[in-house]
């Protein structure tokens, strides 16, 4: 982002090698996860049945894990060049109009398997589906844009949000006039009375005194 921000001409190639390190240190955790997976299943239950049906559907963690990686990184650029509503709209489109169909064809209905493990499998990889295209699409749309127009939207609402900070910086802070805060004026001590009276018609008056803190610090006040 601060090379983008600067305009330098590797910002692309650092884009691209800093989504080819994440991967690859997730890609190692996955390794890692895989050959103790064993050990990983026999931690999570004493029940043999929850064993199997965990170790059934730990293979999904890691495909989750790779795609998860690549999709944020991959759409990490769209708030900072201006393009929010672009973003929102893939991962709506990827979760609700392609993963959610899919996996309710393939979880609710034995068109493509009639095993339950199976099923679960296809539940819990329902963001793995939607991440792998979200990712496929940042991407494309990365490695295609122009980078130096993306350097100059990046680099004038850097300095836009600069300028604007500019004003409020200055000018008098003490009197809350122009560029200072209308709250920065000078403080005024409220002093707590000392009794409180309370009167119920038909009773005599009741005279409440203070706690011993507001007392204290009228004490304060008046040695002042």
């Amino acid at each position: 982002m601060t090379l983008l921000g600067k305009r330098d001409p590797g910002a692309k190639t650092a884009f691209f090698l800093l989504i080819g390190i994440a991967s690859l240190l997730v890609a190692a955790y996955n390794v890692a996860l895989l050959a103790a997976s064993g050990a990983v299943t026999h931690a999570v239950s004493n029940d043999e049945a929850v064993r199997d049906a965990f170790g059934a559907i730990l293979w999904v963690l890691l495909p989750h894990m790779q795609t998860r990686i690549l999709s944020i990184c991959s759409m990490c650029l769209f708030v900072p060049l201006g393009k929010p509503l672009l973003s929102i709209g893939a991962t709506f489109f990827c979760f609700y109009a392609v993963a959610s169909p899919v996996v309710g064809a393939l979880a609710l209905t034995d068109l493509a398997t009639s095993s339950v493990p199976r099923k679960l499998a296809f539940c819990v990889g329902a963001t793995t589906i939607a991440q792998a295209p979200l990712a496929l699409f940042g991407l494309i749309y990365c490695s295609l844009m122009d980078w130096s127009s993306a350097g100059r939207v990046i680099n004038s609402r850097a300095n836009t949000d600069r300028r604007g900070s500019g004003p409020r910086s200055s000018g008098p802070r003490s009197s809350g006039g122009p560029g200072g805060s209308p709250y920065s004026g000078p403080l005024v001590a409220i002093t707590p009375p000392c009794t409180a009276s309370l009167t119920v018609p038909g009773e005599p008056q009741l005279v409440v005194p203070p706690p011993p803190h507001e007392t204290a610090h009228a004490a304060q006040q008046e040695a002042c």
